[in-house]
């Protein structure tokens, strides 16, 4: 799954052409990032590729489902209660921790939509999986997570 670069937002656009290793134009009251904070970045990339996540090419017009996740994760560690959705790897959080507040330092926050359009997205692909299953209730209905148990999905509501 890649969406078009141009339909995300100018926020957006620049965290992922930091993310892939590019330079960003700045407009009004945006800082231009540090070598330390472009090195933040480089180390973000790798730790990504080291957990299977595939970045692409700073030259790329499209945005892969990878790359949708790492901005999720870096506007849900822009938030006060950050990291619901974390990544296993500590070293891959912690890279995620410190290049949000990087954004945030150049003026960069990411809006509720970026969390929010993974997870529909997300949401999408779990609903189609289980369209195409056989489902006595009917294949309409959508999927839902389990407060108690978010591992795990129903089709109307919590098992419990």
């Amino acid at each position: 799954m890649s969406v078009a670069l141009r339909r995300r937002s100018h926020v957006e656009r620049k965290a992922l052409a930091l993310l892939r290793g590019g330079t960003i134009g700045l407009s009004s009251g945006e800082r231009s990032p540090a070598a330390a904070q472009l090195r933040a970045f480089a180390d973000l990339r790798r730790l990504a590729e080291h957990n299977g996540l595939v970045v692409r090419p700073v030259d790329s017009p499209w945005v892969g489902a990878d790359e949708l996740r790492l901005l999720a994760w870096l506007a849900e560690a822009q938030r006060v209660a950050g990291h619901r959705s974390a990544p296993d790897d500590p070293a891959l959080l912690i890279a995620i921790a410190r290049c949000a507040g990087l954004l945030e330092g150049l003026r960069l926050r990411l809006t509720p939509l970026t969390l929010y359009g993974a997870r529909l997205r997300a949401l999408d692909i779990v609903s189609d999986i289980f369209a195409k299953r056989e489902n006595p209730v009917g294949s309409t209905q959508a999927v839902e997570r389990c407060p108690g148990k978010p591992d795990t999905c129903s089709y109307i509501s919590c098992p419990e």
